[in-house]
């Protein structure tokens, strides 16, 4: 959840994931309660991939993880992870094979010969029954390049989420939406001034799109590699502004918002049950990755990334030759 902002929208916001929550514990206690016939074993939740791009980078001072076990420090850029601390793995030292502008393509492991982005080869892989292989997202992306790519096509992204709600759901019976649903009864204009807004309706719309089976695979993009977005009016200007800037400080307070955004992802995820009555979180591969290492010099070294969910219990070292396959591998391992 975002830690920055107070008033009626946040206080929204963290209503709904109280009340999500609220809901998911009732059912799993009316699922525990005994009955006649006992099934052999639980069904088993499919498993999901959900990749947050965040352009720009961090500083590797204000970002790494200090320390081990439980007993860890997390600095200002990622310090509004603490409160899902428990479910991350944090990895450290890894070098893009290129960084900086330009290399977006990249970050999902494309590549202008025709290579296809992770995004697109687990939605492919994963999809089962669901509807749609990959569902990507995108906020204020602008006209900037994606990070999702079939072959040497770009993925389209959506980026309205009210009309993509409609697209997808907007036919479903009254009686079968559920509090995420409500977030969409809203008036909403896609303009820079809503960022906040605009996020936390693409993360509803990713939880309802893996909680109703719609897919499998979530790829949501917050700006761009250029970085010319803006978020709330707190900070007067761009993310590429604040990224450039010295001394550091807007940088950190903006990336430290952003880290918060995906703590607020992750706490939805975990509080929203699929058609299994299991906890998203425990299903679900959760990655935040970046085009970029150091944000101030553009370089590849101490990238910033964070991988949680699916019940990962160790930390992986990986190679980024193609980014991401080999914590796809573990995890792999681990779930079979």
């Amino acid at each position: 959840m975002n830690t920055l902002f107070s008033g009626d929208y946040s206080q929204s916001r963290r209503r709904l994931l109280r009340n999500t929550a609220a809901v998911g514990a009732g059912l799993g206690a009316l699922a525990a309660m005994p009955t006649k016939v006992m099934s052999a074993a639980a069904p088993l939740s499919p498993r999901r991939v959900v990749f947050l791009y965040i352009p720009g980078g961090a500083l590797p001072a204000e970002w790494t993880a200090q320390g081990c076990g439980n007993n860890f420090y997390l600095p200002s850029m990622a310090a509004p992870l603490e409160s899902i601390k428990q479910h991350c793995v944090f990895p450290q030292n890894l070098r893009l094979t290129v960084s900086g502008p330009g290399t977006s393509v990249y970050c999902l492991g494309a590549n202008y010969t025709g290579r296809s982005s992770l995004d697109v080869v687990l939605g492919d892989h994963l999809k089962g029954n669901s509807a749609l292989a990959m569902l990507p997202l995108s906020v204020q992306l602008n006209f900037g390049a994606s990070i999702s790519y079939a072959n040497r096509t770009s993925v389209f992204k959506f980026d309205n989420p009210l009309k993509a709600y409609q697209a997808f759901f907007g036919t479903l019976p009254a009686n079968q939406k559920t509090i995420l649903d409500e977030a969409f009864s809203i008036s909403y204009q896609p303009t820079h001034s809503n960022f906040d807004q605009t996020t936390d309706l693409q993360f509803d719309l990713a939880a309802l799109a893996l909680q109703r089976n719609l897919t499998n695979v979530v790829s949501i993009q917050l700006g761009n590699e250029e970085r010319d977005f803006f978020v709330p009016d707190t900070f007067p200007y761009s993310y590429a502004q604040a990224v450039e800037a010295l001394p550091s400080s807007a940088f950190i307070k903006m990336r430290a918002y952003l880290t918060g955004k995906f703590t607020y992802l992750v706490k939805l995820l975990e509080a929203t049950r699929d058609s299994h009555n299991q906890s998203l979180l425990d299903s679900t591969l959760v990655v935040m990755c970046s085009e970029t290492g150091n944000g101030h010099g553009h370089g590849p070294e101490a990238a910033p990334s964070y991988w949680l969910g699916a019940k990962i219990l160790c930390a992986v070292v990986m190679l980024w030759m193609h980014p991401l396959t080999r914590i796809w591998i573990y995890w792999t391992r681990l779930a079979t």
